[in-house]
């Protein structure tokens, strides 16, 4: 499933798939949110390592 945030005529948009693969969008705001800083987590194991990024508002 699908998950991301967007910005559409000043309105901050959800946008998902839904469990037969088809986009969704729900308007959460009527505003939108301007991004502050990219927060990299890296998450280290014994045979690899993941980098996660979350957009801080």
């Amino acid at each position: 499933m699908t998950k991301y945030l967007s910005i559409e005529n000043n309105c901050l948009i959800y946008n998902y798939t839904d469990k037969n693969g088809d986009l969704q969008s729900v308007k959460i705001a009527n505003y939108f949110l301007n991004g502050l800083f990219t927060l990299k987590m890296i998450t280290d194991t014994k045979n690899s390592y993941k980098i996660t990024e979350k957009l801080v508002l």
